[in-house]
């Protein structure tokens, strides 16, 4: 068992303030969470054990007791409280408390993939249950009104929410199609209608009310057909506080099973032969389906109590197996209808806190303590319990907490403080024993206070115990543990840390307030701050106040959360634990504040100890208040990150422990990529994703500030008012007016927006698009814009009320998204061609909106804000629904893309930080990006655009630092972060095939990727001088570059091999996919005088290897026919942009050229206009001009007639066209038709365009509209003319108070003997009240609310609280009685299958619409949450 020490690992710099290169993965979690809880255990269909402690869900195999394995479920953010299985057994669903507690629903099967996550209970969430189908899901808080949800979980949908009950409620569960909650002497059954849960009470009957803690039920429906013929016949039955089984039928006691258990029954598990119930006496019951015992009962011991005092909080079964979940935090199983003892599976601590743990320093062994007093061994290498005993050794009422633990050297005697003051020896103990409790060799009371910390030096010479009360006491152990008297005045308070020195000279202790002081040995003699200066030889690090841990202090302030540490000197590391619950890694030594770190959930509290063993192999945490052990597996900087590619991550199985199998080095080309740290799955390694800390995000002090970057964090987007505002100030105009003065009337005048100079770029990105028309769509201002480049004509969308901050376009380019600033700021889906809006989404987002996104289907839109959290939320944006939102980030976020593969997954990029995203359910995971190595000493870096590869799980994103990066957006498991060389990547291209992508640097290389497999392949070597351009054969096994020292070499690709075989001459007639380049023969005459080799920037040859454009320092875009030999060939030159073009691109099919400028920002779209034949006169000056100029597109080809004329008349350059002209030696080129047309221009003549449609378009459109906006209710207005008299009628004797029950008697078909039926009914004691008429009906400040029904003899309409359908020849009524106020609004339907279906809406807080069936009057559907005071129509 025992190892050797590793060596260093960390590069031990002191100022260093990166994180480290080690990593944690988590191992194996101690404990089992049954306080509080009642049914949280489940069996899937694998037969895995499936529970739940701290903030972590495992999963745990146990079909071999000796080679048993954990997977966990890291998603929650605090305490699982509750849990329940799926139908299928597959999926698990899990609550959490919290101020925003949360529902996840992920699946146990595999990588433990989140399905959902639900959001929406306040304080925590007590129970949830699946329905039979496994479709929805039912959830009841905790909070003060036992809050009740019904979920579609898979859409992330509140189906409906209501309070549940003043009263504690403690179990849900679905009976059919309805659901069941029970709690403090309560039990109701609850019917979905609509958005509404309406419940019927239970009724104890003659029964005194119980507490009922658990529901069971039997012969589940699924279906409406059986919902309505069996469920009120179907039986459920309750678990009660005083042991009795309580069986229901409807709403009322069918049956009580008194004493089925001793005490409370806590749980109830259904199974194929019957059900299972377990209770707090500690047996484990089995019954049939008629509630008969089988006689087979099963006793659960446990480690601790006595039996008499077990608890079995938790039951389930599978194929005949049986587990069961003790009070005790203990799991056992067994088999059903066989005599063989409960097996323990799991085991923990209990009780309310876990305090103490210690390492044993030559095993893999440590030891903890806390207030259930058990003193308790572990090995972590066979992840087990080696033994445990009580303490403390004399028992005392009450027992003392252990709060502290300490091993000698050597390991062979143990040191125990209590909270009582005590203090105990106990000889180390490696071996199973029988004895309850063990004698010490040793004890001390020399205080009453707790020992808060103990510590014995290296040679095991002293003993340190620090006390609350800030005492310290020093013992020799040599000499019987004999107290030395050691006092320290200048402490008050609890110590919390001791450190020795190797040599035992100098003991370090810290007070409570983080004060530090330093004893010398034996003289007591406290040194002064000069003198600790000096001392350097820490045998232990657990001090937050060691020079060489500073970092893990606030940069800025005296402060820190950091509660626990362990300097690993060996490894080069950190671990510490802080008040939220978060282990963190940090650098050792690490001397400057602020440092950066790795963090890792799990805990759910404060962190309580950590520790490392012996070896340094592994890490121990325990949570204070969460009683759980974490063990997790230390990987140093050199051990082997695991490199597993995409295709085996999604079949391989999940490992139980990261080993030598499980690792695979990189098979890279040089060791950028072999050093950029690619991380396992969380879920394929069973454990939490490496990942830097965002609250570390702050920049490294060598770190170059972007200027431009910093410069848009400072912009505020707030505003002092809105334009909402305008309508309250608009109020105040008339007051503020003098006595008798009027306003002047507004002008006859007025304006029309006809054209906007501008496009906002400064603080927005990816926000221009082209559309299928082959418009240009952007924004500026408020304005969304609609360019038709061809026509220079603009069409606006007007509909903001402040600047558009953020556009996008989606998939199938029929929609455009915009986002704007505002106090509520709304986001505006519009059509470009009609300019239309088709939806408005707001209510979700505070100060503006950043960036927008379109999901691959075009169904859901991604949205971004710009309020402190930088929130994101996913709309279905027809719906106008909110689908999901979460938290982006804590700095601001510059880009977000939907992933093209997957409508779930999308990634964000922003200030140091990329971020993937998973849509699920009602929620979003997100896992943030590692920049590893390959970020060096620069840190995180800006990203601020993202694209996605060829594949679901690759993404490519650029930043300013002269490197990209291809990830892996799936789960992480390969994140290849490419630092690419040191200096600016020049150019990049993909082969003809996209097999292979040519990336080329001014670091004079140009690096070769296969693009499948995400690795460098090869690597061009020879050129002497920064890359230019980089080019590809038509067949990608050549690749042509450019370098500064103009050299043109050529590769072999991909593997990189120079060939030289090449002469200038046979360039030419080789087939090149691409020509980028400007050096050559061919290119020779692209050069003008007296320039070098960086004067022409970009050049860019057509398909058809006819024109070659280029671009140039001067601004200038030009175009030479190609090739290009002979010094100065003549050109075409075309103005525009105000500095130096870096770039020249022609589009797939040659019809556009694409330049961009470098200072001026701008991209320019340059027609390209073919074959055009000029026409021309000369002018009585004897010049020739053009008169007139008119383009014909044919097919892919455009003809320009121009007709000549004596006197030119104005002509207006068209919109768009480019300013070209020839060379500056008009004498040697003659006739240019491209100069005249610019010197013919007469820029002050208009073309007028009317964009207005034609009257026929308009009556067209009024026609359709009309068409299709039909009415969705309508009354019935019967034909006969005596119906026609009878509602005259009805109406004159309603407003005139006669009322219809005197019509009924003058009706011809009325007859007496049904009065006379009445009053000879037998006379006795009043049972009941029915209501038999209503005389009245409200229309003092009501509308539209009297209806006839489909069979035109009977109206409906409302009277105070009641509908009434009145029968108008019999007089006779009926009534929906369902509201609980008066009703105000009435609508109804007859047509279709759905005919006599009444929607009434009443008044209220919290006003409800019912919608029911006239004939039935049974409710249909119950609307509520979204009006207020009352629906008027």
């Amino acid at each position: 068992m025992t190892t050797t020490l590793s060596m260093p690992q960390e590069s031990q710099i002191p100022g260093d303030r990166t994180a480290p290169k080690a990593s944690l993965r988590l191992e194996w979690v101690y404990g089992y969470r049954a306080a509080n809880c009642r049914s949280n255990i489940h069996l899937t269909e694998n037969g895995e054990l499936v529970y739940f402690s701290a903030a972590v869900a495992i999963v745990q195999s146990i079909e071999e007791k000796d080679h048993c394995r954990q997977r966990f479920f890291l998603g929650h953010d605090d305490d699982i409280i509750s849990s329940c299985l799926h139908p299928d057994r597959k999926i698990v669903a899990t609550g959490q408390i919290g101020k925003n507690a949360q529902i996840c629903v992920w699946n146990t099967q595999g990588t433990m993939k989140l399905e959902s996550l639900l959001q929406g209970h306040a304080d925590g969430v007590g129970a949830i249950n699946f329905s039979a189908d496994g479709e929805k899901l039912a959830s009841v808080g905790i909070d003060s009104n036992n809050t009740i949800k019904v979920w579609s979980w898979l859409r992330g949908k509140i189906l409906a929410t209501v309070a549940g009950h003043s009263e504690r409620v403690f179990d849900i569960c679905y009976f059919g199609d309805r659901v069941i909650t029970c709690g403090v002497k309560h039990i109701r059954f609850w019917t979905l209608l609509g958005n509404t849960l309406e419940f019927k009470e239970g009724l104890f009957g003659k029964s005194e009310a119980l507490t009922l803690l658990c529901i069971g039920t039997l012969g589940r429906s699924t279906t409406n057909e059986s919902r309505t013929t069996n469920d009120d016949e179907s039986l459920c039955f309750t678990g009660a506080i005083n042991g009795d089984l309580i069986v229901w039928k409807k709403n009322k006691i069918d049956r009580i099973i008194s004493g089925a258990h001793n005490s409370t029954i806590y749980s109830i598990d259904i199974n194929s032969n019957g059900f299972l119930t377990s209770g707090k006496d500690g047996c484990v019951k089995e019954w049939t389906r008629d509630f008969a015992p089988t006689g087979q009962s099963t006793h659960v011991p446990s480690l601790i109590n006595d039996s008499e005092e077990i608890s079995v909080c938790s039951i389930a079964s599978h194929n005949g197996y049986c587990v069961a979940g003790t009070r005790d935090c203990e799991i056992y199983g067994f088999h059903l209808n066989e005599n063989n003892a409960p097996q323990l599976l799991v085991q923990g601590h209990h009780d309310s806190s876990l305090f103490a743990l210690a390492c044993h320093p030559k095993e893999n062994i440590f030891v903890t303590g806390g207030e259930d007093c058990t003193l308790r061994f572990w090995n972590a290498e066979r992840m087990s319990s080696i033994t445990f005993f009580t303490t403390p050794y004399v028992p005392l009422s009450p027992p003392p907490a252990i709060r502290s633990i300490a091993f000698t050297s050597d390991g062979n005697q143990i040191a125990v403080g209590y909270e009582n003051g005590y203090v105990e020896i106990y000889r180390t103990i490696l071996k199973p024993h029988e004895e309850e409790r063990v004698q010490p060799i040793h004890t001390m009371h020399d205080h009453a206070y707790r020992i808060q910390s103990l510590a014995f030096s290296p040679h095991d010479k002293y003993l340190a115990v620090g006390c609350n009360d800030g005492t310290l006491d020093i013992y020799d152990v040599k000499d019987q543990y004999k107290n030395l008297h050691f006092k320290n005045t200048s402490n008050s308070l609890s110590v919390t840390n001791m450190d020795w020195t190797d040599d035992e000279k100098y003991l370090l202790y810290t007070g409570e307030n983080k004060q530090v002081f330093i004893a010398k040995m034996p003289s007591f003699e406290n040194l002064s701050d000069k003198e600790k200066e000096n001392i350097h030889n820490w045998s232990t690090f657990t001090s937050l106040r060691h020079k060489e841990v500073r970092g893990i202090w606030n940069k800025f302030a005296e402060k820190t959360d950091i509660v626990t540490i362990d300097g690993n000197e060996y490894s080069g590391v950190i671990a510490a634990g802080d008040e939220q619950g978060l282990i963190k890694l940090f650098r050792f030594p690490s001397e400057k504040r602020g440092a950066h770190f790795k963090k890792y959930v799990g805990h759910s509290s404060r962190i309580g100890n950590v520790c490392f063993l012996h070896d340094k192999s592994r890490l121990i945490t325990i949570g204070t208040d969460d009683r759980t052990i974490l063990q997790w597996n230390f990987l140093s900087e050199t051990d082997s990150i695991a490199l597993v590619d995409t295709r085996r991550l999604s079949t391989a199985a999940t490992s139980f422990r990261l080993g030598t199998d499980d690792m695979m080095n990189a098979d890279a080309v040089d060791g950028t990529i072999e050093d950029a740290q690619l991380l396992e799955t969380a879920q394929q390694a069973g454990t939490y994703l490496d990942s830097d800390s965002e609250d570390s995000d702050s920049d490294l002090s060598g770190a170059e500030i972007d200027s431009d970057i910093e410069k848009e964090k400072q912009i505020s987007y707030d505003r002092t008012l809105y334009r909402e505002d305008y309508q309250k100030l608009k109020k105040t105009m008339k007051e503020k007016l003098p006595p008798g003065e009027k306003r002047k009337k507004q002008p006859d005048q007025g304006l029309t927006l006809d054209f906007v100079f501008g496009y906002r770029g400064y603080d927005c990105r990816d926000n221009v698009f082209s559309l299928k028309t082959g418009e240009i769509i952007y924004h500026v201002a408020a304005l969304g814009i609609v360019l038709n480049a061809e026509q220079n004509v603009q069409r606006f969308y007007n509909c903001h009320t402040d600047d558009i901050l953020c556009l996008a376009v989606s998939p199938d380019m029929s929609l455009v998204a915009t986002g704007q600033i505002g106090r509520d700021p709304p986001v505006h889906v519009w059509d470009p061609i009609k300019m239309q809006t088709s939806s408005i989404l707001k209510g979700q987002h505070y100060r503006g909106i950043s960036a927008l996104g379109f999901s691959r289907n075009g169904k859901w839109l991604a949205s971004v804000g710009l309020d402190d959290y930088r929130t994101i939320v996913i709309w279905d944006w027809k719906k106008g629904e909110k689908l999901a939102s979460q938290r982006g980030h804590n700095d601001k976020i510059f880009c977000l893309r939907w992933n093209p593969h997957d409508d779930d997954r999308f990634v964000t990029v922003g200030v140091k930080h990329i971020k993937f995203w998973t849509k699920a359910g009602g929620g979003m995971t997100s896992k943030q990006g590692v920049f590893g190595k390959a970020a060096g000493k620069q840190g995180k870096q800006n990203q601020m655009c993202v694209v996605f590869g060829k594949t679901v799980d690759s993404c490519i994103t650029g930043g300013g630092d002269g490197h990209f990066m291809i990830l892996n957006e799936a789960d992480l498991t390969v994140v290849v972060t490419v630092e690419h060389r040191n200096q600016e990547v020049s150019d990049i291209k993909f082969s003809p095939d996209d097999r292979h992508l040519a990336v080329g640097t001014h670091d004079n290389f140009v690096d070769i990727y296969n693009v499948e497999t995400q690795k460098r392949v090869g690597i061009c070597k020879a050129n002497s001088s920064y890359i230019t351009h980089v080019d590809w054969d038509a067949k990608g096994k050549l690749i042509m570059t450019n370098s500064g020292a103009k050299e043109q070499l050529f590769y072999e690709a991909p593997r990189g091999t120079r060939i030289t075989s090449i002469k200038t001459t046979d360039i030419e007639k080789m087939d090149w996919f691409t020509w980028t380049g400007v050096l050559g023969l061919v290119c020779e005459g692209v050069w003008p005088p007296a320039t070098d080799v960086t004067d022409v920037n970009s050049t860019d040859l057509t398909k058809d290897k006819q024109i070659l454009a280029t671009g140039d320092d001067f601004g200038l875009v030009k175009l030479f026919e190609f090739p290009v030999k002979g010094k100065f060939a003549k050109f075409k030159r075309y103005t525009g942009h105000s500095a130096h073009v870096t770039r020249v691109r022609w589009t797939y099919d040659n019809s556009y050229l694409i330049s961009i400028g470098g200072r001026d920002v701008a991209a320019l779209v340059w027609k390209h206009e073919r074959n055009t034949d000029v026409e021309t006169v000369p002018t009585s000056q004897g010049k020739i001009t053009v008169a007139n100029v008119r383009t014909t597109p044919t097919n892919s080809k455009t003809t320009t007639t121009v007709t000549a004329s004596t006197s030119v008349a104005p002509v207006r350059q068209e919109k768009g066209e480019s300013d070209d002209s020839d060379n500056t030696d008009s004498e040697e080129e003659g006739y240019d038709s491209d100069v005249q047309h610019d010197r013919s221009m007469d820029y002050n003549a208009r073309i007028l365009i009317d964009p207005a449609r034609t009257k026929s378009d308009k009556q067209a459109n009024i026609r359709s509209s009309t068409a299709t906006n039909k009415s969705i209710r309508a009354k019935v207005k019967p034909s006969q003319r005596k119906i026609n008299e009878d509602v005259a009628i009805v109406k004159a004797a309603l407003k005139s108070s006669i009322g219809l029950g005197f019509l009924s008697a003058v009706q011809e078909n009325s007859t007496t003997n049904e009065a006379l039926d009445h009053d000879q009914k037998p006379r006795g004691r009043i049972i009941d009240l029915e209501l038999n008429h209503i005389h009245g009906y409200r229309s003092f400040d009501c509308r539209d609310n009297l209806f006839y029904l489909a069979d035109n003899e009977s109206i409906v309409y409302p009277a105070a609280g009641t509908c009434v359908v009145h029968h108008v020849s019999r007089g006779t009524q009926n009534f929906y009685k369902k509201h609980t106020d008066d009703i105000i609004s009435m609508a109804v339907h007859n047509g279709g299958k759905h005919g006599n279906i009444v929607a009434s809406g009443q008044i209220g807080e919290n006003p409800t619409i019912h919608v029911w069936n006239a004939q039935t009057r049974e409710t249909i559907s119950v609307l509520s949450g979204k009006h207020k005071r009352g629906e008027f129509n």
